[in-house]
């Protein structure tokens, strides 16, 4: 599908529709983290990593319609390069295919769901707290502190003494927690205890902001032995060594999926008492 944005360029992903549909069902938009990546969530340099793909599909064998988009810039998308783009324009991107599901007669207006990973886990709580329509959000290894703090994290500060560009000028400056107290809608958090990108505690930290903030159906799950990723190290090592092809090994496992399509079905899915 093509998607028209505000500022005048066109995002391209795929739309996942469950094969019955007989009434409006909820729609979920997909944000992927802050490097370029196509709609599957792949980085260039693995393409065969493909968890948004997974996802879409697992929640639309749920009975919800996924939107995924190749990032401006990247893939099919134009508005490029993505390094140009701060978070607020990023969000402006994800606010297009929010509408974009809107305009869709198979598609429930007042039920959509957002889904984040890392920048993508910034972008989703921005969007929710000025959109009542965004029924719940999964943030999946959010940051809960201003960018700065993570890139010391990930790698020391020799970074502050070179020119990074508009994108890292933003980053460097938001602070996440603000906006989280203000997020009303149901939220889980999902955080690997093993990631190297985004400390695990912030998992905890931005669940304390939201539940300062009034809300009360906020939900954190930490994973043992996952890294930023959502790759399980232990299950990792063991299919490179059984010789598993790449898209094997590097395949999100079921406990992920499961726990993220199991808490989004249950938030957005109407049930119909009979």
């Amino acid at each position: 599908v093509t998607v028209p944005t505000q500022e005048g360029h066109e995002l391209v992903g795929t739309l996942t529709i469950p094969k019955k549909v007989n009434n409006s069902l909820p729609g979920v938009v997909l944000i992927t983290g802050s490097s370029p990546q196509n709609r599957d969530c792949s980085p260039p340099y693995h393409p065969e990593y493909r968890m948004f793909r997974q996802i879409a599909d697992a929640l639309s064998k749920r009975g919800i319609i996924v939107l995924r988009m190749d990032d401006r810039g990247c893939g099919c998308s134009g508005g490029g390069p993505l390094s140009s783009a701060t978070t607020v324009d990023r969000a402006n991107d994800i606010r297009a295919g929010i509408s974009y599901l809107k305009a869709r007669v198979e598609v429930d207006a007042n039920r959509i769901g957002l889904i984040g990973l890392s920048e993508g886990a910034i972008i989703a709580p921005i969007i929710a707290v000025k959109d009542r329509s965004i029924a719940a959000i999964v943030l999946m290894a959010g940051p809960a502190t201003t960018g700065d703090i993570i890139l010391d994290y990930q790698g020391g500060s020799a970074w502050r003494s070179i020119e990074l560009g508009k994108w890292y000028d933003y980053f460097i400056e938001y602070n996440p927690l603000p906006t989280a107290e203000m997020v009303r809608c149901p939220v889980l958090i999902l955080h690997g205890d093993q990631d190297t990108k985004v400390p695990v505690e912030h998992a905890n930290i931005i669940a304390e902001a939201m539940r300062n903030g009034g809300n009360k159906d906020v939900t954190v799950i930490i994973l043992t032995g996952y890294r930023h990723s959502f790759i399980n190290i232990e299950e990792e090592k063991i299919k490179e060594k059984e010789g598993k092809p790449a898209d094997e090994i590097l395949k999100i496992s079921s406990e992920v999926i499961e726990a993220i399509s199991d808490w989004m079905a249950a938030k957005v899915l109407i049930i119909d008492p009979s």
